[in-house]
């Protein structure tokens, strides 16, 4: 079960933080903490858009917005409002398994035996009219066998599953992979009773994260308590172990944007 501490804990005064950082380090270094977090929101602010940098009063208007804002705020996400739709087409080129379908493009690759890299993007207008147009189907193709698994590809949705050579299970989506109205992208993988949760970096939570709710971006606080969250080096690796420890798999995220690892916290049977 979820602490509530992990999901609706307010943010701690910042006057209050200031003065237990004096308290516990010294004045030298919480007045390089305070200096390091307004350099830190300066920068994030001027370069929210990194094709487009901020100046003048823009800039010092998205700064001041920044200040009143925790660095570990990250609610979850809006609704879902785009999947990938239905398969229309597919080629097997090698070690990578390419999947047209109405909104999105799917890709997997066998990166090493038991290695699969997944990449998904979205279609939008003439590219997803161009999906609908193509239509190569053949179901054999829809899956992708590699030494230690197969990874089988669903049509009505894009759902993954993942199995061992003899049939054993390893993951499966509960979900097709989402876009929602603010652009985040959401991925929703079936937790087994028996998971444990392992990695993502350095934590205070505990070694097994089941149950909690873990921000991907580093802060790098000059103070901090068990159960704060995130810290000053998140690490977007997670180890699900189940069966027994008989069976699991690594999740490794390869994205630089703020991410949120919902591991059990909102449904305990979903990561």
């Amino acid at each position: 079960m979820a602490r509530r501490s992990d999901i609706d804990r307010s943010p701690e005064n910042p006057l209050t933080l200031l003065l237990r950082g004096i308290r516990e380090v010294g004045l030298k270094p919480t007045w390089a903490g305070v200096r390091h977090a307004v350099r830190t929101r300066w920068i994030e602010a001027k370069f929210a858009d990194p094709d487009h940098p901020l100046r003048g009063l823009p800039l010092l208007r998205a700064f001041f917005r920044r200040l009143s804002i925790s660095p570990t705020a990250f609610p979850p996400s809006g609704p879902v409002v785009r999947t990938p739709g239905f398969l229309h087409a597919h080629t097997l080129d090698g070690p990578t398994l390419t999947c047209a379908f109405d909104h999105a493009v799917l890709t997997l690759t066998a990166a090493g035996p038991g290695h699969l890299r997944v990449r998904v993007w979205p279609l939008r207008g003439k590219e997803s009219e161009e999906a609908r147009k193509r239509g190569n189907l053949q179901p054999a193709i829809r899956t992708l066998r590699l030494d230690r698994l197969t990874c089988t590809v669903s049509p009505e949705d894009g759902c993954l599953s993942l199995h061992t050579p003899d049939g054993d299970p390893i993951a499966e989506e509960v979900a097709p992979v989402g876009w929602t109205a603010e652009g985040r992208v959401l991925a929703r993988w079936h937790l087994p009773a028996d998971a444990h949760c392992y990695g993502l970096g350095q934590r205070t939570l505990g070694l097994d994260l089941r149950g909690r709710v873990c921000v991907n971006w580093n802060t790098d606080p000059r103070t901090y308590d068990a159960g704060d969250d995130p810290v000053n080096l998140c690490v977007p690796f997670l180890l699900i172990l189940h069966d027994g420890g008989r069976q699991g798999y690594g999740l490794f995220l390869r994205n630089t944007a703020r991410g949120r690892f919902d591991l059990g916290a909102t449904d305990p049977t979903v990561l």
